[in-house]
């Protein structure tokens, strides 16, 4: 996709004219998730005040149909713009909403990025104690993920945080190597 090949806005303008063919159709949760995408690449231009109303807009729709994917989705994406915006007590709330919502779902990959989302924002705001087990539950909840990506975000994390806290960078690089290398698609 567009967005994907980072052509923003291109993608920007086509998840527009999307949201225009959803409110033609008068199909409110296809306008919901695409006023999240505008929302979404707009906080990607580094458009934040933009993206928040877009998410604002994009959660009160999906709570009013009661889309619980949806929710957990554009909460998800607050936390990320609340933190942006170090307003932290609002993305700490939205992120535990979001993890609430998928804890009930069942999505792993989404479960993973939400926690993600949330040990960063206890980093950036010091956090530290509070970050560290919850990262180190997430990495062992998320490691058997088919898609690697979030456990290897989740696990960088980690291992920058301990390296915050003093752990041995030997140590810590060997321990890393030796959790990759029970993957298949990393073992040597």
């Amino acid at each position: 996709t567009l967005l994907r090949l980072g052509r923003l806005e291109e993608s920007l303008q086509a998840h527009r004219r999307t949201r225009e063919v959803h409110a033609r159709m008068n199909n409110p949760l296809g306008i919901s998730g695409s006023v999240n995408n505008i929302a979404t690449i707009l906080f990607r231009l580094g458009r934040t005040e933009e993206s928040l109303a877009g998410f604002q807009e994009s959660l009160a729709s999906a709570r009013a149909l009661g889309a619980s994917h949806g929710i957990a989705v554009t909460l998800t994406n607050l936390g990320a713009v609340f933190n942006r915006l170090r307003r932290w007590k609002e993305g700490e709330e939205a992120l535990r909403e979001a993890l609430a919502i998928r804890a009930e779902t069942g999505a792993l990959v989404a479960t993973a990025n939400t926690v993600l989302n949330l040990a960063r924002s206890l980093v950036m705001q010091g956090r530290l104690s509070e970050a560290a087990p919850m990262l180190e539950e997430a990495c062992a909840r998320f490691e058997s993920l088919p898609d690697p990506l979030p456990w290897i975000r989740l696990m960088d994390l980690l291992a920058a945080l301990r390296l915050d806290c003093g752990a041995d960078p030997v140590g810590l690089l060997a321990g890393v190597r030796d959790r990759l290398g029970q993957r298949p698609e990393f073992a040597a």
